[in-house]
């Protein structure tokens, strides 16, 4: 028996069949679809801060089912969208790259290779992630994606340093984010699931304590049986996984209007009013700041409450680990262009705020 960390809920969850192995089976992919298509209907909050006539300088392109390849945003518009306000839907990664070892063999857009992938990206020496990320993207029908690795020129400081400074653009206006919090490095796919399991409720004689039973049919053939006090899902997938400790995803989630994650036992979809997991059927206020993980942006405080609130963030970001820890400031700088909205009178220091550098210099 091993206990599993997990969310408190007022009410105990009704018994569930964890979905099956493959996380974008026909129900799955019309789960997000719904969830997307209700958030577009009713979800105004959640259209705040998107820009639909923002396009990346580079995206890639997947509305060829037999090749992917790089495209540059001017040449989008250019083309059948021209006519129109909006720019074209697209969907960015979130991802984990994992230890160096692993990061170093990631196919990459460098300037040696770029013409080539604006013919065509190989498909062959592409890691999991960014197959399975193309994929699901394919899936729920969007024509784009972007993808660190392929749309910045690795190794080009001037292109990294002017695409660094427009996260809180790519993030915050993208149609939806791919989070696979399973995937522990870019070599790790995550469409393919560990073995279906039950999860059932139990409380005791006494009343307490109270939770939910997980038994898992494992390839070994023995049952295991998970204890979870109290249960969800949708916890369990985020706290287990390597995703929410990556330094680069803190601000990419903070920053995301909404969310696809892809977790261990569920596929769960989250935006700023609701979430929701596939096979339940209502949707909940539970979310990613409730577990302390993520904070969710102010829109209207100000003065002692806005310092705080960075204070927060800045806590939260500092236990995250980067591959390159060169990279803490700018994976910070798309919250802090956010937080400047707010504080237009105010000067951004790396991190910290004029008027408070005389606390903040102690993170």
């Amino acid at each position: 028996m091993e206990l599993l960390p997990s969310l408190s809920l007022q009410d105990p969850p009704k018994p569930r069949v964890a979905p099956s192995q493959n996380a974008l089976q026909s129900t799955t992919n019309l789960f997000l679809r719904q969830a997307i298509e209700r958030c577009d209907a009713y979800h105004d909050k959640c259209k705040v801060g998107r820009d639909p006539a923002f396009l990346p300088t580079r995206l890639v392109d997947v509305r060829d089912e037999n090749a992917v390849r790089l495209v540059e945003g001017f040449t989008i518009v250019g083309g059948d969208d021209a006519s129109s306000s909006s720019a074209p839907k697209y969907a960015a990664l979130s991802y984990c790259w994992g230890p160096r070892a692993h990061a170093d063999q990631q196919l990459k857009t460098t300037d040696e290779n770029i013409g080539q992938h604006l013919f065509e990206i190989p498909m062959k020496g592409m890691p999991a992630v960014l197959k399975d990320a193309i994929r699901a993207t394919r899936e729920l029908g969007i024509p784009f994606i972007w993808i660190d690795c392929l749309c910045i020129i690795q190794g080009n400081l001037q292109d990294w340093e002017k695409e660094a400074g427009s996260m809180h653009k790519v993030y915050g206006s993208a149609y939806i984010t791919l989070c696979p919090t399973m995937s522990k490095s870019c070599l790790n796919g995550f469409l393919f699931r560990d073995p279906p399991s039950i999860v059932f409720p139990y409380h005791s004689l006494n009343g307490q304590p109270a939770g939910m039973y997980r038994i898992r049919f494992t390839r070994s053939w023995i049952w295991k049986m998970y204890l979870t006090v109290p249960h969800h899902p949708f916890a369990v997938d985020l706290i287990s996984g390597s995703w929410v400790r990556r330094g680069w995803t803190f601000q990419e989630a903070a920053l995301s209007s909404r969310m696809v994650l892809f977790g261990a036992s569920a596929t769960h979809f989250h935006c700023r009013t609701s979430r929701v997991t596939e096979g339940e059927d209502t949707e909940t206020s539970v979310s990613l700041d409730d577990l302390g993980l993520f904070p969710l942006l102010p829109s209207t405080l100000s003065g002692d409450k806005l310092d705080e609130a960075w204070k927060h963030i800045v806590a939260s970001y500092s236990q995250r680990n980067f591959t390159k820890h060169t990279d803490a400031i700018a994976a910070l700088a798309g919250l802090a262009h956010r937080f400047h909205s707010l504080r237009e009178k105010d000067e951004y220091c790396s991190g910290m705020w004029l008027s408070q550098l005389h606390e903040q210099l102690l993170w």
